[in-house]
């Protein structure tokens, strides 16, 4: 390995990281319509840096002309897309017009047939077997006609590019400048790399190439990454965004739409056919008639927009939140975010989250945290007499210990189905430990919770684990019979009658022990 190999080295793994940006910015779903053009020009500066790489590595000088002809025809295509990128960049909100430029492309792609084609005519570039005296082994290329329309053509483009950007930020109402001036100067790099190699031999030159390069497709990429209006998106993971009941939508600083879930899509879907169209918070409202709308509706200090919208084809109402979504000064606005509310979808939203919140999981009974929101509602004289029974599993650690913790789990579905099937659905169920439950019984004397209790117990006895091992549950009542109610009083009554039947329980269990023995 020499000098000329590791230069060829350096190339190649400018080629990955293009390689690595194009993934990065293809993985990406966003409406930013620049990224859509750099991802290309990624691929193709990747492909030109490869067939750069491969010339400097390969031993047989045979096979040079050839990867000469295969730089030369993907290299216009990085040039071209540098220049949509720009296009795109700068005037983001004229996008549609991009299906006119299209026909730049014919000088690339006149350029890369010549090129593939070289070794046949002496209109492009022709390849001498000369050692060039630069110290790689690099051949002579001269050239023609075609080449100096080509380069005209690319430096033509990539001067138009530049001023494009230097226009975007000489607007007054650029707010982004410092991300506008970064991608202008990696605009810069691009340029002066190409320039470099292409009508400069000095060999301080060589390894200007691959370090300009690399600048130049980084930046750009993490300056859209962290471009404020891309950062919209990033408020919360797309799985988040996704699964969220309503239609939520992101808008720049123009209120230009830049992002929508599932249901967004859903609810106005021509918004989303063409992606290379933008549009605005107008095209949304015009899916809807507007029932109640004024400039009073802005709150003048949290910047919270509400209306009701109802949609013309469906005849639905949508309540309309509309909020700013600020810079961490709270002082700079990055965008908004569109928030479309049907009673139904909050009710849902609402269920869902009582569900995941207050609901424990391995019992679908309510959990610890619920009992504190109740315990307000019902601290009331309408909930009298309230009875308080406290259930204890039996043995549960035994069986743990002996079987598993799934066969205990088991164990514990089964205390808690017997416990659901003997109350009513007015009553309140709550599992406030691992072997541990509470059950509020409203409007229920202490006869009745005692009668209640029984039926529990004798429905877990009856039941099995599969497993030869007897189930019980020992259950202490407590009933409030007067206003105001002591919560915690009754719970610690309850609790010492459990433990009463608990002991009871234990009894019984020795006592059966014995008698088994003395059968044996």
């Amino acid at each position: 390995m020499n000098f000329t190999f590791f230069y060829g080295l350096s190339r190649i793994v400018v080629s990955l990281i293009c390689m690595g940006v194009f993934g990065l910015a293809f993985k990406r779903k966003t409406r930013i319509p620049a990224l859509k053009y750099f991802k290309y020009f990624a691929l193709s500066m990747s492909a030109w840096e490869l067939f750069v790489g491969l010339y400097y590595i390969v031993g047989d000088i045979q096979l040079l002309p050839t990867l000469t002809s295969l730089m030369y025809a993907v290299m216009p295509f990085s040039v071209v897309f540098a220049f949509y990128f720009s296009f795109a960049y700068a005037f983001p909100y004229k996008i549609h017009l991009m299906k006119y430029l299209q026909w730049l492309m014919i000088i690339p792609i006149i350029t890369s047939f010549l090129a593939l084609i070289a070794p046949y005519h002496t209109l492009f570039i022709t390849t001498k077997y000369e050692i060039y005296y630069n110290p790689l082994r690099q051949l002579t290329d001269v050239y023609h006609i075609w080449f100096y329309v080509h380069s005209t053509y690319n430096y033509t483009l990539l001067t138009i590019g530049l001023i494009m950007l230097l226009y975007k930020i000489k607007q007054p109402n650029t707010q982004n400048r410092i991300e506008c001036i970064t991608i202008l100067f990696a605009a810069l790099l691009y340029i002066l790399s190409n320039f470099y190699r292409t009508f400069l031999t000095s060999d301080a030159a060589l390894w200007l190439t691959p370090i300009l390069k690399t600048g130049c497709v980084l930046i750009i990429y993490l300056t859209l990454h962290y471009d404020e209006t891309d950062l919209i998106t990033s408020i919360g993971s797309e799985e988040a965004l996704e699964s969220i009941p309503f239609a939520v939508f992101f808008l720049d600083r123009k209120d230009i739409i830049i992002y929508g879930n599932a249901n967004a899509r859903t609810l106005c879907p021509g918004i989303w056919k063409n992606r290379n169209v933008l549009h605005s918070k107008q095209d949304i409202i015009n899916y809807f008639t507007v029932i109640d709308f004024s400039k009073d509706y802005i709150h003048p200090e949290k910047g919270l927009n509400t209306v009701l919208l109802q949609k013309e084809d469906t005849g639905e109402v949508y309540y309309l939140q509309e909020n700013e979504i600020l810079k961490k000064n709270l002082r700079t606005i990055r965008g908004k975010v569109l928030i479309f509310y049907t009673l139904q979808s909050m009710q849902d939203f609402f269920s869902s989250l009582k569900e995941k919140v207050f609901v424990d999981p391995l019992c679908s009974v309510y959990n610890r945290h619920y009992l504190e929101i109740q315990k307000l509602k019902l601290a009331v004289k309408e909930s009298l007499p309230l009875s308080f029974l406290l259930c204890d599993i039996d043995g549960l650690k035994t069986v743990n210990d002996t079987f598993g913790h799934i066969i205990g789990d088991e164990y514990i579905v089964l205390c808690s189905k017997a416990i659901q099937s003997s109350v009513r659905e007015t009553d309140l169920i709550f599992r406030i430990g691992g072997d541990e439950f509470l059950i509020l019984l409203p409007k229920t004397t202490l006869e009745k919770s005692l009668s209640i209790a029984e039926i529990i117990t004798e429905k877990v006895r009856n039941g099995h684990l599969g497993q030869h091992y007897t189930t019980s549950i020992s259950i202490g009542c407590s009933t409030a019979t007067s206003f105001p109610i002591d919560f915690e009083n009754h719970m610690i009554i309850a609790d010492k009658n459990m433990y009463i039947v608990k002991t009871r329980h234990h009894e019984m269990a020795l006592a059966h022990t014995r008698t088994e023995h003395k059968k044996v």
